[in-house]
């Protein structure tokens, strides 16, 4: 259950700041929050400029001993959740209300934690954090439990998608949330398939609603929509309601749109491997902006954001 004595402020200081490993990022008002798994830290990033503007170190807990793993990112109602992969604890953190000057000029606010575990049983790999603020809900993946948990704003699970169903999970990378049909992508790259030669891992986009119930697979080794994929980790959607998919093994974003309901078609890709502006290596984390028209990809190896649009795609 969320605590909300303040436990200790976190110094901030985008100064010295750089992005080493980025994993997972998510919107919020005061920027893109980008969870730097290699870095042990959150940055804020401006979403116009991808300059570093704040940066959160994380530690696995109040004693600032040990540097954690932030797994995963979430914002609602204007807190920042982090989901630390040492000790599965969900991690809440709430800007301070004081300013103070930087050395080389301009403020920051900082950070403090009020919260060292959101959940009271800690989440097994929590490698994902999406919110439904209209709702008050919070869509944890856990790699480790197979399970997307549903928490409520204190942080009790309402319900768990995945355990039980029609179409289990396997490995839960991401998710992306259709908040006006009240539908659940999640990226799964543990799906074991078994026959007489032996058992694979395939990927695939599982989709549910929001109680649970499978509503459409977009499966990566049949190509179902168009495109074969091996390693689905980010999700997104943007507002004409297309799915963006990165594929860390193909170092690409494959886009799909949505001609009839719970139906895919390949639509696109975006990036491809190298090095240059537009290129990626290993992406791992993908959002839209609040206008929902442009993409950004966490280019976890080359350390950076990669910024795009449709007009990037390349059929």
């Amino acid at each position: 259950m969320l605590a909300f004595a303040l436990l200790f402020p976190i110094s901030s200081n985008a100064q010295v700041a750089e992005m080493v490993g980025p994993l997972r990022l998510t919107g919020s008002p005061v920027g893109l929050i980008v969870g730097d798994y290699v870095g042990s830290q959150v940055l804020i990033v401006n979403p116009a400029t991808l300059e570093i503007t704040d940066a959160i170190p994380i530690y696995t807990d109040e004693t600032l001993l040990e540097r954690g793993k932030p797994l995963s990112v979430g914002w609602m109602n204007d807190r920042l959740y982090v989901g630390e992969e040492k000790t599965g604890l969900i991690q809440v953190f709430v800007q301070r209300e004081e300013k103070r000057i930087r050395r080389m000029g301009g403020e920051t606010v900082g950070w403090t934690q009020i919260s060292a575990s959101f959940i009271a049983v800690p989440v097994i790999q929590p490698s994902a954090i999406v919110a439904d603020e209209s709702l008050g809900l919070l869509f944890v993946a856990s790699k480790g439990e197979k399970a997307v948990l549903v928490l409520d704003e204190t942080g009790s699970v309402i319900r768990s998608i995945g355990p039980g169903s029609t179409v289990p999970l396997g490995n839960p990378q991401a998710i992306a949330l259709d908040r006006v049909g009240k539908r659940v992508f999640v990226s799964d790259d543990g799906i074991e398939d078994c026959n007489w030669m032996g058992c694979s891992r395939l990927s695939a986009v599982q989709v549910y609603d929001y109680d649970g119930v499978p509503l459409g697979t977009i499966n990566g080794d049949t190509g179902n929509a168009g495109y074969k994929f091996s390693r689905a980790q980010g999700v997104a959607l943007d507002a004409a309601g297309n799915l963006y998919l990165a594929d860390s093994y193909r170092h690409e974003v494959m886009v799909f749109s949505e001609p009839s309901a719970n139906t895919w078609n390949a639509l696109g890709i975006l990036g491809g491997k190298g090095a240059a502006p537009g290129q990626l290596v290993l992406p791992t984390g993908v959002m839209t902006d609040s206008t929902m028209t442009r993409l950004y990809v966490a280019n976890t190896m080359r350390g950076r954001i990669e910024e795009f649009t449709l007009e990037d795609l390349v059929q």
